[in-house]
C-alpha cells in the first residue's frame, strides 16, 4: 500500500508542477479536486494524460486489445498501435491485459514505469513498475524536466 500512496503523491506533484505552468493543461473535475485527475503533458522524460471517456476506437487512451494467441480483436491492427503514447504492445506478457493496446495515464519514459487510472489518480490504479528505478528518482525527473520545460515557455 505504501508504493501505491507514493505513486499517488508523486502524480500528484506533477500534476501540480504542471499547473504551476500551464493552469490549461489541467483535466479539472468535480470530486476529486485540483489535481486528483492529472493534466495533459509530453516530454522526452514523461507523458501524462487525464483519463478519458470517449470510448473511441481511435483513442489511444480508450481503446483496448482483446487480442489472443489465436484471435486479433477488431480494435487492433497487427502492427503495435500508440508506441508514442506508451501503449504496451498486444500480447506482451502483462498481468493487466485490459490494459494490452491502451495508452497509460502516465509513462515514466526512460524506465518504462506505466500507469493507469480510472478517471482520478489512485481510483482503480494499475501500474506498471519501473525497472530497476525507484519511485522517488522517476518522479524527480519529471519533476526536473517540468523545471526545464517552464523555463522554455
Amino acid at each position: 500500500m505504501m508504493e501505491i500512496d507514493a505513486i499517488n503523491s508523486g502524480l500528484i506533484a506533477i500534476t501540480k508542477a504542471i499547473y504551476r505552468i500551464d493552469k490549461s493543461r489541467l483535466s479539472y473535475g468535480l470530486l476529486g479536486g485540483l489535481y486528483d485527475y492529472g493534466a495533459d503533458w509530453d516530454n522526452d522524460v514523461f507523458m501524462m494524460h487525464p483519463a478519458c471517456g470517449c470510448e473511441s476506437t481511435a483513442c489511444p487512451w480508450c481503446a483496448e486489445c482483446h487480442c489472443t494467441d489465436d484471435f486479433d480483436c477488431p480494435s487492433c491492427s497487427p502492427s503495435h498501435r500508440w508506441p508514442e503514447k506508451g501503449a504496451l504492445p498486444a500480447r506482451e506478457p502483462f498481468e493487466l491485459s485490459s490494459e494490452w493496446g491502451r495508452a497509460p495515464n502516465f509513462w515514466h519514459k526512460p524506465s518504462g514505469m506505466r500507469v493507469w487510472w480510472h478517471k482520478s489518480i489512485g481510483r482503480g490504479m494499475e501500474v506498471r513498475s519501473a525497472d530497476g528505478a525507484g519511485l522517488n528518482d522517476v518522479f524527480a525527473e519529471c519533476l526536473a524536466s517540468l523545471k526545464q520545460d517552464g523555463k522554455k515557455s
